[in-house]
């Protein structure tokens, strides 16, 4: 069942979907604008960012090469290291010296290696009486005539601290000679200072790397670690940019928090402004609604009192309520008026209709006073030995008293077919020929309760108009078969057969019949009493005869009903011996007839 809802609760939830509405698209609208903004913003922070650390880097490393550039060329150093490769006394401390000289008076230049063509080298760093054991850990790279940058993945104890270092590199080469190269000399920069040539805040910070190693980060535990195993957090969003000048790479981080934060500070107003245009919505609710929905209750009050029978009841609304609540309450109480005078009309006419069963009563008299009268007849030509009169006058009576008691009722397939034994024998007296009458029906089928007067409108109108101006022996055939869940019941007969036109005619379920009021009475009768469940059509070829097919669905038989049935419809003679010498039809089947068509 469907469930009901009130008027209050519709408009309430209207009224509510009415102020959401508005403000959830509004929010939706908000939020995709906003994200849209803050991305683009988060975007151009992160490429200004990383522009940014790509020419501080640039920058400090040109200041670094510059002197790089200027220890190759100076005479001094040349000159020094001629002579410690020729192993003069005091070469090697003085080049130390000197080394040592350029890191005290560079910011951030930790040390510096001379390596030698045969791989020895000196080391200077900061602090003059380090042990230079640190000078092994350094991978020395592969430099070219041009300078040369990498990163160091492990970190080393240098300057009394355990760092992790940025190598510049070149060769040394003696132009006085033709180019003769005299080793390469290395620059350790503090990965610390260099950071400091990179711009980043807060929320973001910038990771240099190495082909696909970490080399500078914030995290030092971060530094020699691949790029998957660093640029992975799902909260942060990642946006790289490639040095021309050096070769790294560098990846800015910069956190979604900020953002989020700003997302759940946004969701809080709205959910604020949500609950507080619910709370308008229902203070608007209630009172403009408030008018209406009192002259709605007063509706359905008056309703009530009308269903219960009190037909006195009225509808009242305010002055100040609309036109249209105002017609409709007019309308009703009109309306309570008009169903007040029809139950009157209706009292009336069940007075008028009971006048008229007695009425119905007092004209069953009529039948008695002719069954009487044949009754009375019916010894007169017994008296006068007139023995087929006194048959055909009881076979008359016993049909008048099938047909008018119980009209509409149903009878069973075996009470229907002796009615029809009965009313051959009266019109075969008329016609002064009786035809030759076949029943086949299988004794499991007798029993089918069907209704009255369906099969002898179709054997009147063969003995009406089939058998005219037919010579031979006449013919009918009654069979009955089941197909399906239906019983089907063939009336057909030896006549002379129905002319095409006329056939079609017939079949048409809304054509009008003429002279054929049995056929166009079954019909609507299979109507009323099966709806479209039941079938009827006729076939026929000029000449050879014709078949009428009717299809009628059976139901269960109700034993107790049936012999009820039996009962009413009283005791007559036994004419079902009569006409019925021919064949019966094995299993219910048709007998096969040798007629081309039908």
């Amino acid at each position: 069942m469907k469930k009901e809802h009130s008027i209050h609760r519709g408009m309430l939830t209207r009224f509510l979907f009415a102020a959401l509405i508005p403000v959830l698209i509004f929010a939706m609208v908000m939020q995709w604008n906003n994200r849209k903004t803050q991305m683009q913003t988060a975007e151009n922070t992160i490429q200004r960012s990383l522009r940014n650390s790509d020419r501080g880097l640039d920058m400090m490393l040109d200041k670094y090469e510059a002197i790089l550039d200027e220890l190759r060329v100076e005479k001094e150093i040349l000159d020094s290291v001629k002579e410690v490769k020729t192993g003069t006394d005091g070469a090697k401390a003085s080049m130390e010296q000197l080394l040592r000289y350029n890191c005290q008076r560079n910011d951030g230049l930790e040390g510096i290696l001379l390596v030698f063509p045969d791989k020895s080298m000196i080391s200077a760093s900061m602090l003059s009486e380090e042990n230079a054991a640190w000078a092994k850990q350094i991978p020395i790279p592969e430099s070219g005539w041009e300078t040369t940058y990498c990163g160091m993945e492990d970190s080393v104890m240098l300057n009394g601290r355990e760092q992790y270092l940025i190598l510049l590199s070149e060769k040394l080469i003696d132009t006085q000679v033709g180019s003769q190269e005299l080793g390469t000399i290395v620059f350790l920069l503090g990965e610390d200072y260099i950071r400091q040539s990179l711009d980043f805040d807060e929320n973001s910070q910038v990771y240099i790397l190495n082909g696909e190693t970490v080399i500078s980060a914030e995290d030092k535990s971060e530094i020699g670690l691949s790029s998957s195993q660093v640029l992975n957090d799902k909260h942060c969003v990642y946006t790289k940019k490639e040095s021309n000048q050096t070769g790294f790479t560098f990846w800015n981080e910069r956190s979604l928090e900020t953002y989020y934060e700003q997302r759940r500070m946004e969701l809080c107003f709205l959910g604020i402004v949500a609950l507080a245009s619910v709370m308008v919505a229902v203070v608007l609710a209630y009172s403009l609604s408030k008018p209406y929905l009192n002259a709605v209750d007063s509706y359905m009050d008056t309703i009530s009192r009308v269903e219960k029978g009190d037909f006195s009841a009225r509808s009242y609304t305010e002055e100040k309520i609309p036109k249209e609540f105002t017609r409709i309450g007019r309308g009703f109480n009109e309306m309570v008026v008009h169903i007040e005078n029809l139950i009157e009309q209706v009292k009336q006419a069940s007075a008028e209709q009971r006048m008229a069963e007695l009425s119905a009563l007092e004209a069953q008299i009529d039948p008695h006073f002719l069954y009487n009268t044949l009754d009375a007849i019916n010894w007169k030509a017994i008296e006068n030995e007139q023995y087929e009169i006194s048959e055909m006058i009881g076979a008359l009576a016993d049909i008048l008293r099938y047909a008018v008691k119980n009209a509409g009722a149903e009878t069973s397939l075996e009470h229907a077919l002796s009615w029809v034994d009965s009313y051959i024998m009266i019109q075969s007296a008329k016609l002064g020929k009786k035809p030759d009458l076949r029943i086949q029906v299988a004794e499991e089928l007798k029993q089918i309760p069907i209704h009255k007067l369906l099969i002898q409108p179709f054997i009147e109108n063969a003995m009406k108009y089939a058998f005219t101006e037919k010579s031979g022996q006449w013919e009918i055939l009654i069979a009955a078969r089941m197909t399906g869940d239906q019983l089907h019941i063939l009336i057909e007969d030896n006549g002379k057969g129905i002319e095409e036109n006329r056939l079609r005619h017939l079949n048409e379920e809304e054509a009008d019949m003429g002279t054929h009021v049995g056929i166009a009475n079954v019909r609507k009768r299979l109507k009323l009493y099966y709806d479209e469940a039941a079938t009827l059509y006729l076939e026929s070829v000029q000449g050879s005869g014709t078949r009428v097919h009717l299809f009628i669905p059976v139901r269960k038989p109700d034993t107790k009903t049936d012999a009820k049935m039996d009962t009413k419809e009283g005791e007559h003679e036994d004419r079902s011996s009569r006409g019925r010498d021919g064949d019966q039809g094995r299993d219910g089947e048709y007998p096969a007839k040798d007629r081309s068509g039908v």
